[in-house]
């Protein structure tokens, strides 16, 4: 197998390999129309082969792209090598297969991985139109897990050829949607490849690993800001250098739960775990030196990215409450009011959103007598 890239490029139709034999090009012609009609991507060996260019590395990209196989069976079919590779490649990949008989074949002579599965006979011509609408029938069942069982494969695939690099891995949202789809595999359609499987398992593993080292970092971070103003607190000289490690380091904790694109992967649970770190972290802070208004505002944009996590009321009037001590220690704290109505505008956009669902409810119930006051 060859080992370089294989990235799919995907678009909106569903991508449809031909395999066939040189003398059936005739019928691979017409079915390659008739799928375009029917809105697939057909691809086909023949028509897209540059000159010069490495065949069989051409033709594996093409099965790696394609979200079904499609034999063209015929006599020729069978005792092509060339078509038994294919077959024998796309099999690796775990691909979808969907043979069907141009002209009749000996079942004994049908490769073992074709010979189980239906497949129907496009040999007379006045039925071949309703054997393709028979055909582009089952090519669309499934075809969302389908399309990703391509997009996953040709990753992992990519994955395993570079040597395993943690920077291919999957990360979240992308990681939880590839353990969701294996979970809802359809029962017809085909196995994840053993790639795939160790691809997801990596992917997950690389994750828990970075999400306890960036617990572990932050949490020392916020640690060692509070024990550097308990441990200066009663130095006067110093007093003002420990606020200030502090606030910038239970600063930098808040900014990172926020914005930090790895703190996505984390759960919900240990998030609020860490926000509530930081929270106790301006707390310290604030008894040091508890008439300085940019520690409160500090402490309320904490309450309020905690607010975004958990859609908690409770967070936006504690955010809401710190903004208004910083505003009444110093009346010109301009980040207070901005801050300030960051949140009440968010807190609106929360209450327009839950009575658009009161609104729609009560529209999808009127039709049966039901309404809500």
């Amino acid at each position: 197998m060859a080992n370089t890239k294989q990235t799919v490029d995907l678009g909106s139709k569903a991508r449809i390999f031909i395999s066939y034999s040189r003398k059936d090009a005739a019928f691979a012609d017409r079915l390659e129309e008739a799928l375009k009609a029917r809105d697939f991507h057909p691809l086909i060996d023949r028509s897209e082969i540059c000159a010069f260019e490495d065949w069989w590395k051409r033709i594996q990209n093409l099965i790696v792209q394609a979200d079904t196989f499609i034999s063209v069976l015929s006599p020729d079919y069978v005792s092509s090598d060339t078509c038994k590779k294919e077959v024998k490649f796309a099999a690796s990949r775990n691909k979808r297969f969907a043979p069907i008989e141009y002209r009749p074949v000996d079942p004994k002579l049908i490769p073992s991985t074709l010979e189980r599965l239906n497949f129907d006979f496009f040999g007379a011509d006045e039925q071949f139109e309703q054997s393709m609408d028979r055909l582009a029938e089952a090519l669309q069942t499934d075809i969302d897990w389908i399309r990703k069982h391509t997009e996953f494969g040709a990753q992992a695939h990519d994955w395993v050829a570079d040597g395993k690099p943690r920077g291919l891995l999957l990360r979240s949202p992308i990681l939880e949607e590839a353990e969701r789809w294996i979970a809802l595999r359809p029962r017809t359609a085909p196995m994840p490849t053993a790639e795939i499987v160790s691809f997801i398992a990596e992917s997950r593993r690389a994750t828990l690993r970075q999400r306890d080292f960036l617990t572990a970092s932050l949490g020392a971070g916020l640690l060692l800001a509070v024990g550097f103003a308990g441990l200066f607190h009663w130095q006067t000289a110093r007093a003002t250098l420990a606020l200030d490690t502090t606030e910038q380091m239970a600063n930098t904790l808040v900014i990172d739960l926020g914005q930090d694109p790895r703190v996505v992967t984390l759960s919900p649970d240990l998030r609020r775990e860490m926000f509530d770190r930081a929270i106790q972290g301006y707390d310290r802070v604030i008894k040091l030196e508890p008439k300085n208004p940019t520690t409160y505002d500090d402490r309320g944009n904490a309450f309020f990215e905690k607010g975004i996590l958990d859609g908690d009321a409770a967070d936006y009037d504690a955010a809401i409450a710190n903004y208004d001590q910083a505003i009444a220690l110093y009346r010109k704290h301009a980040p207070a009011y901005s801050n300030r109505l960051a949140t009440t505008r968010s807190v609106q956009q929360h209450m327009d959103a839950a009575k658009a669902i009161r609104f729609n409810v009560a529209d999808d119930l009127t039709p049966s007598g039901i309404k809500l006051d």
